[in-house]
Order: C-alpha cells, then sequence, then structure tokens
C-alpha cells in the first residue's frame, strides 16, 4: 500500500477548517444516492441491450454464412 504524508501550514489549514465549518449546504451525500442509484441501473439495462444486440448480430451472422454454404454447395 502507497502512504502519501502531506503537510499542511497552520495558517492553510485553519483556513481551510474554516470554510468547511462555515459552508452552507443544499444537500447531503446522501441525497445523491438515488441519483447514482438510477445511474447504475440505467448504464446496466444499456449494457444488457447492446450485449443482446450483439449476440443477435452473432446469431444473424452464423445463419448468414450457413445459407450460404448451404446455397453454394
Amino acid at each position: 500500500m502507497l502512504s502519501i504524508m502531506l503537510q499542511v501550514k497552520l495558517e492553510q489549514g485553519l483556513e481551510m477548517l474554516k470554510i468547511f465549518k462555515e459552508h452552507v449546504s443544499k444537500t447531503s451525500i446522501l441525497d445523491d444516492f438515488g441519483f447514482y442509484e438510477n445511474r447504475q441501473k440505467l448504464m446496466q439495462e444499456k449494457r444488457a441491450k447492446q450485449q443482446s444486440l450483439q449476440g443477435q448480430a452473432s446469431t444473424e451472422t452464423v445463419i448468414v454464412l450457413l445459407l450460404l454454404l448451404i446455397y453454394y454447395y
């Protein structure tokens, strides 16, 4: 495991903490879960559809090749 240690000067560290403390958030990380769950579901459906289409194309190619072999022999 790679471990990197960064040092922050006191003044910059205090400024960062002040920014975090004073920041007013309109949403929380929990609000985003629904969005990302829906996005993941859509991506999985898209991937499944693409795989299905690729499978159909492969099957159709095999059928065409078999028909060509039968026709020419």
